[in-house]
C-alpha cells in the first residue's frame, strides 16, 4: 500500500509541473538621454518613451507577436534622430540616419537583438530579445 501512495505521490507532483515558455522583447537605453519612438503602422503611430538608463519593454515591436509597424522614427532629446523601415517597405538609403531592414542597426529586425535563453524547470524557458541603444 505504501508503494501505491508513492507512486501516486510522484505522480501528482510531476503532473503539477507545467512548462513555462516566455519571450520579452526589451530596449536597454545606455545613454544618458530620452529616447522616444514612434511606430508607424498605416499613417498611425503610436509612442514609446525610455528613459536614460533604463531596460523596457518594446510594446509595439516583439518576437512573439511579430512585427507591426511599418516604420519607426527615433527621437533623441526631441530630435529626429533616425528612421528605421520594416522589410515591406524599400526606401533608398539616402543619409546615415535612414536604416532598411537589412541594416544591421534596424531596430524593427530581430536578428539585430541581443538573444539569451534562461532554462527553467519543467522545460520552461525565458527568451529575452534585446536592442540596446
Amino acid at each position: 500500500m505504501k508503494n501505491y501512495l508513492v507512486i501516486l505521490t510522484i505522480l501528482f507532483l510531476t503532473s503539477c509541473c507545467k512548462p513555462v515558455i516566455e519571450e520579452q522583447t526589451l530596449y536597454h537605453n545606455t545613454t544618458d538621454k530620452k529616447i522616444e519612438l514612434r511606430a508607424y503602422n498605416k499613417g498611425l503611430f503610436n509612442t514609446s518613451f525610455i528613459e536614460p538608463n533604463v531596460t523596457t519593454m518594446a510594446y509595439f515591436v516583439s518576437a512573439e507577436r511579430g512585427i507591426a509597424v511599418d516604420s519607426v522614427l527615433l527621437f533623441i532629446d526631441n530630435k529626429l534622430s533616425e528612421t528605421h523601415y520594416s522589410v515591406s517597405i524599400k526606401k533608398p538609403v539616402v543619409t546615415n540616419s535612414i536604416f532598411g531592414f537589412e541594416d544591421p542597426k534596424n531596430l524593427i529586425n530581430f536578428t539585430n537583438y541581443q538573444k539569451t535563453v534562461e532554462q527553467l524547470s519543467c522545460n520552461g524557458r525565458i527568451t529575452k530579445l534585446v536592442y540596446t541603444f
